[in-house]
């Protein structure tokens, strides 16, 4: 495997190539392509038949929350699913509701654009990223070409909106925007919860840095918004949010990778299958990551990438059985581990360590590719 060209110090060029450029081209090409192949019906993207075997998936509640705010929550139970958490991912449906208008026979194409918008941003923030720590710019395709990311603007889910605004944010504090970054932060936990953890690590990085100021400014701007909607959404619905899933959820492990060994005592023949996908894109990482991580927070060796990268591999073996047992929700459950080692690995290059983690990276994009076919 071949390492990209180290562009960080070249000349600028008239009209340079940017990963961002690659990634919203061929993100439009294979978007374009299921419009087309789906007989250029935009609803596929709500209710994927390849994903959600006839019934839909995630993205429908999107839809269903977009169009009628207050009155989702019925049919939501008419599915079977719980309403307070699907509510609780409320920034995706809002945002279609604002950018459409109200308007019902765009509200698809608005969920589509937003998260593809999201992706490119996401991407074009990440290379300043890479770049500040003198690294390839191009290693952003890690990311933006991710399974969890792009197959999850195909079904219209929150992952693109909520982790292009958790790169934003990682930005924004790196160049010592720090309101911002709570902002967005802010915004990101209303996207999807487990953007949290992006948030927490910060607070622990202003923590021992003794910026305290900053520290509590992230936390309340992160938490306190997210903890109030929970309660609105216990007071109005009667549901905790909070919780390991929809309809056919299992819950959070207590063994340390419980949900892939509970594929073994459901089904010898699928663990068998799915293990050797699961141990290289999930279990090794995930290992690798909380101990190289924890090394150095052992040394000394405060970065905010390192809590970021800690935080998001020790989630991972907690994981529950019915998310490990799906491809595409794995995958889904997954960007925030993929982001967070792609920044602590171009840190060891910083660091003047290996960057054969780095490179190593990329093999996310083939590996979640596989896993989805």
């Amino acid at each position: 495997m071949t390492e990209y060209p180290n562009d960080s110090s070249t000349p600028s060029r008239p009209f340079p190539i940017r990963p961002w450029m690659v990634v919203a081209c061929v993100v439009a090409i294979y978007l374009s392509l299921v419009y087309f192949w789906n007989d250029q019906k935009v609803m596929e993207f709500v209710f994927p038949r390849q994903i959600g075997e006839g019934i839909g998936y995630d993205g429908q509640f999107t839809y269903f929350i977009a169009r009628d705010p207050l009155g989702a929550a019925a049919l939501i139970k008419e599915r079977l699913d719980y309403p307070a958490y699907r509510y609780q991912r409320i920034l995706h449906p809002i945002l279609t509701r604002i950018l459409s208008l109200g308007y019902e026979p765009v509200m698809p194409w608005v969920m589509l654009l937003i998260d593809y918008l999201m992706i490119v941003i996401g991407v074009a923030a990440l290379e300043v990223l890479l770049t500040d720590l003198g690294v390839s710019r191009w290693h952003a395709l890690t990311y933006g070409f991710f399974g969890g990311i792009v197959a999850a603007a195909r079904a219209t889910t929150t992952e693109p909106l909520a982790f292009g605004l958790v790169i934003v944010a990682i930005l924004a504090g790196m160049k010592g925007r720090i309101r911002w970054q709570a902002i967005l932060f802010g915004l990101a936990a209303l996207a999807k919860e487990p953007t949290l953890f992006f948030a927490a690590a910060f607070v622990l990085y202003y923590l021992t840095q003794k910026r305290y100021r900053d520290a509590l400014l992230v936390g309340a701007a992160s938490l306190i918004p997210f903890l109030i909607w929970q309660l609105v959404l216990w007071l109005w619905l009667g549901e905790v949010a909070m919780g390991s899933g929809g309809a056919g959820a299992t819950g959070f492990e207590i063994i340390p990778f419980g949900g892939v060994w509970r594929i073994g005592v459901e089904s010898p023949p699928v663990f068998a299958y799915m293990f050797p996908y699961l141990a290289l894109g999930a279990i090794l990482p995930t290992l690798l990551a909380l101990i190289l991580s924890g090394r150095d927070l052992l040394m000394g060796k405060a970065h905010p990438y390192v809590w970021c990268v800690l935080l998001n591999a020790a989630v991972i073996p907690t994981v529950p059985f019915s998310t490990f047992r799906e491809p595409f929700g794995i995958i889904r459950f997954l960007p925030g581990l993929v982001l967070s080692f792609l920044l602590y690995a171009a840190l060891w290059v910083k660091w003047e360590r290996p960057r054969r983690p780095l490179v190593y990276a990329s093999i996310w994009v083939i590996w979640s590719l596989v896993l989805i076919g």
